[in-house]
């Protein structure tokens, strides 16, 4: 029993990577960016996982390669380069929005990034980690 379970977890699991979109499946996540009021922007990276545990920590993985990359692309030196947690807004990959009553708490907030999930469609634990990128 415990054996058909598990082949059929990881055939569920497959077959929904054969079905999401491309760039849900690479490392990095879904990544969005908009320019806050303040000319700072706010950045953010989407990632799904098995358990909520998973999706927070890719997302936030994810999050920091974005930053070295947005430094990189900018020509910022890590010395002129503010970051904080801000809450960003959800990116799922097969809805169009995520509804507040959806999200999971608790929230995860750390220095850098603050990081809301929500119950997926083809994963079980989609999440987005956000934070304001500024140069000093």
């Amino acid at each position: 029993m415990r054996r058909r379970l598990c082949v059929g977890v990881l055939a569920v699991g497959l077959a929904a990577m054969l079905v999401l979109p491309e760039d849900t499946l690479g490392h990095a996540g879904k990544r969005d960016w908009y320019e806050a009021d303040d000319g700072c922007f706010i950045i953010s990276n989407s990632h799904h996982g098995f358990s909520k545990e998973s999706a927070v920590v890719q997302s936030q993985e994810g999050l920091e390669k974005f930053f070295e990359e947005w430094r990189r692309d900018r020509h910022w030196s890590k010395a002129t380069m503010r970051i904080e947690a801000a809450k960003a807004t959800p990116r799922p990959s097969l809805r169009s929005g995520v509804a507040e009553e959806m999200i999971l708490k608790p929230d995860v907030v750390t220095e850098r990034s603050y990081t809301q999930c929500w119950e997926g469609v083809i994963w079980p634990y989609v999440c987005t980690s956000g934070a304001k990128v500024c140069r000093r």
